[in-house]
């Protein structure tokens, strides 16, 4: 008999949209008792991918998404404005420390996993599959204007999903056999058309746009903040969103490439930075992996 295929889940990135992959990981488990030979994750698909290899189970993993309340979630994203980002990356670096050790290194893992980012300086993509877990997540993770970067000097990562959101290739270099990709980000492509600047300025003297459109800067509405925070708060939504249709554009072109054996398309009806509406993410999770029990039965060689 041959050996047994290698079947990696690859997680992409979509801020608190990436709770979702929370919810295929529970199908996958439920349905097939699936566990994955490798784990790929990016930018939030690197921190769900790295508890899960870490061992953390999907129970405990939902139940630390479902106490990101609004206050935890302000508590862990502390504005810092600055000149590389305005969110406080130590906090969230700590957070990984704690939960999954200081010095933990990727190759003693229960499962073989990788994190994905992006070497700015260099222009390459860097496939962490060593080293010390938490910095490799943390360094997945950094969006570009919202978090500071990880400088080492003659390298400055960034989030892996400017150049590949959901990435496929990583996995494949990495020895994967069978693919299964989870996206959790609009896939429509790059559009364009014309259009007159002053149809936009117009709108500056319709008061009645401006109050339809002006709760689009309350990114955390009910909450009293100073200025300087509401102000970061906002230009950090405003780069997660950034990023996100970035992303989203250039998701389709990479798959054209990598070809992966199954994609699972999540539509995750919540914000980016909604990271206190884990359950709603969960949940549309669930439901898309559900939707794609037959796939999934050919891809694992069960039917």
């Amino acid at each position: 008999m041959g050996e047994k295929e290698k079947v990696a889940l690859v997680l992409g990135g979509g801020a608190a949209k990436g709770y979702a992959h929370l919810g295929v990981i529970k199908v996958l488990e439920r349905e097939f008792g699936f566990k994955p030979d490798i784990i790929v994750g990016c930018s939030m698909g690197s921190i769900v991918g790295g508890f899960y290899a870490y061992g953390y189970s999907t129970e405990e993993m939902e139940h630390l998404a479902l106490q990101m309340d609004l206050g935890r979630t302000l508590a862990l994203l502390t504005p810092r404005p600055g000149l590389t980002g305005f969110i406080d990356g130590n906090h969230p670096l700590a957070f990984f420390q704690q939960m999954l050790g200081s010095d933990t290194k990727i190759q003693d893992l229960k499962t073989p996993y990788a994190a994905v980012a992006y070497d700015l300086l260099n222009l390459r993509e860097i496939i962490f599959t060593a080293g010390n877990l938490a910095y490799a997540i943390r360094a997945s993770m950094s969006i570009p204007g919202v978090f500071p970067p990880l400088d080492f000097g003659d390298s400055i990562l960034v989030d892996g999903g400017v150049i590949d959101p959901v990435p496929v290739s990583a996995a494949q270099l990495l020895g994967a056999d069978k693919i299964i990709a989870v996206n959790v980000l609009p896939r429509y492509g790059i559009k364009a058309s014309t259009d007159d600047m002053d149809r936009y300025l117009s709108k500056l003297k319709n008061q009645d746009f401006y109050d339809k459109k002006r709760n689009f800067f309350k990114a955390l509405s009910n909450f009293r903040m100073d200025i300087k925070r509401k102000m970061a708060i906002n230009a950090a939504v405003i780069g997660m969103m950034s990023i996100g249709v970035m992303e989203s554009g250039i998701i389709d072109l990479n798959f054209m490439e990598t070809h992966p054996d199954l994609i699972i398309d999540v539509d995750v009806p919540i914000k980016l930075h909604e990271f206190h509406k884990a359950k709603i993410a969960i949940e549309a999770g669930e439901s898309a992996a559900t939707q794609k029990v037959k796939e999934i039965s050919r891809v694992l060689n069960l039917v």
